[in-house]
């Protein structure tokens, strides 16, 4: 009976550690959003404008609609390169034909549309800026022998698994 009860505590112990696992790893995504201004010449901004970005691998276009602040957002973009569009009635279309997002990235894209006919499209060629301006957070890779050179700062050089050498 005994032995029994313990099987029972490790099972569950082990589910535990599982689900805290789970739910700590969900928190991390490696999708990244677009989000900006559609505005007119005069800086005015235009509610309403349609947005759409195309994932030039995949071909998957996804779609917002600018709010009364002209403001618009797309999330759940995978990593890659993007071609990104503007448009209104009224307003010629702006086309950036290609726009790389990062892993985790959420890209600033502002639009300008200049007034026109829908027929009318104005190619950008300048790519955005890769500031996070929505966020505080700095995110920088480093490969394993930049982590292996790093300053030990207290800890025993012998003692260290990384740096360890077998014969």
């Amino acid at each position: 009976m005994r032995m029994f009860l313990n099987m029972v505590i490790c099972v569950l112990a082990a589910a535990v550690l599982l689900a805290a696992i789970h739910t700590t790893a969900g928190a991390q995504s490696i999708n990244g959003a677009f989000h900006g201004t559609v505005t007119d010449p005069l800086g005015a901004v235009v509610a309403g404008a349609k947005v759409e970005v195309k994932n030039l691998a995949s071909g998957e276009v996804r779609q917002a609609t600018t709010n009364e602040d002209g403001f618009y957002t797309i999330t759940g973009l995978a990593p890659g390169h993007y071609s990104e569009s503007a448009s209104k009635s009224g307003f010629s279309t702006t086309v950036r034909p290609d726009i790389q997002l990062e892993v985790s990235r959420d890209l600033e894209v502002n639009n300008t549309l200049e007034l026109g006919s829908n027929t009318t499209t104005v190619k950008v060629e300048a790519t955005p800026l890769m500031l996070e301006s929505a966020s505080s957070t700095l995110a920088h890779e480093i490969g394993s022998k930049a982590a292996v050179d790093l300053p030990l700062n207290g800890r025993q050089f012998l003692h260290d698994p990384l740096r360890r050498r077998w014969p």
